[in-house]
């Protein structure tokens, strides 16, 4: 069962949250580990500070300075505002449609992100 499954389940008002492990050393030290939780409902999603990357991968759309603020100081309010900006069915389609490499690396930029000048 994926992450999507888990998910798409929820009722109104249900919470989940999904964990799975990366197996080897991250390159940049610490736990290999990726989680994220959700509430389905009026409440808003909260995931792990490392998805922040992908959600400013993905949002792309020239807001380098909320970016790096995004995930450098991993600052909730810079995330919020490329995550509402995205607008966030096209962030979450984009990270559904990218393809991935062996081993986890993207194959391509998405477009419109700042990677893909």
């Amino acid at each position: 069962m994926t992450a999507a499954d888990v998910l798409a389940g929820l009722p109104d008002g249900g919470s989940a949250q999904v964990a799975g492990e990366v197996f080897g050393t991250p390159p940049y030290g610490g736990a290999p580990v990726r989680a994220v939780a959700a509430r389905r409902g009026a409440l808003r999603l909260r995931c792990a500070s490392v998805l922040k990357p992908l959600i400013v991968w993905t949002g792309g759309g020239g807001r380098t300075e909320d970016g790096e603020r995004a995930v450098r100081t991993s600052d909730n309010a810079a995330t919020d505002r490329i995550w509402h900006a995205g607008p966030p069915s096209r962030i979450l389609d984009r990270v559904a449609g990218a393809p991935v490499c062996a081993g986890g690396r993207r194959a391509r930029t998405p477009a419109g992100s700042a990677g893909s000048r």
